[in-house]
């Protein structure tokens, strides 16, 4: 198993043995976490990363450098939210993704979708397993989380009870 089919990094091999131990062990071991760390941090916090994902890790291992070699700066594009959105209060807002926190930053992954939560939200982030209507959302965490909740809904990360 490679994470990608042009990377030289080998993380295992399923066919010797695809328990669901190995791929977890595979997945968690150090050719892994090798892989993870060549997104540059920088690359988190930028606009474009739920797009290009922080580069071509492949073509950083190949050409034996810490990050893709195209890689110049990280793009500060401001992220438009559309038009204002006009929802029913007691609508219950569920979650179609999964939260991660890597490098002091909390992401949103669903699909190829990736976003960033916002520093203001950071450990502050609401459940959103329907049990909290987006006018208690609004009351407990804000009109930011409000707005967040309905960027993700624009995403596609959020489905309504």
């Amino acid at each position: 198993m490679r994470p990608c089919n042009h990377a030289p990094l080998v993380a295992g091999d399923l066919r010797a043995a695809s328990t669901e131990a190995a791929i977890d062990a595979a997945w968690h071991g150090p050719a892994m976490e090798q892989w993870r760390a060549l997104v540059p941090a920088v690359c988190t916090t930028c606009a474009a990363y739920a797009t290009c994902h922080g580069g071509c890790r492949a073509q950083a291992l190949l050409s034996g450098q810490a990050q893709d070699p195209l890689l110049r700066r990280p793009t500060h594009v401001p992220v438009s939210p559309g038009p204002a959105l006009t929802l029913y209060r007691e609508l219950r807002p569920i979650g179609r993704y999964v939260q991660r926190r890597e490098r002091d930053r909390e992401t949103l992954i669903y699909k190829s979708q990736v976003a960033v939560v916002p520093d203001a939200l950071s450990g502050r982030w609401p459940r959103l397993d329907g049990s909290l209507a987006l006018h208690e959302i609004q009351a407990q965490y804000g009109e930011h989380a409000l707005a967040w909740v309905g960027q993700c809904y624009r995403q596609g990360m959020v489905t309504w009870l």
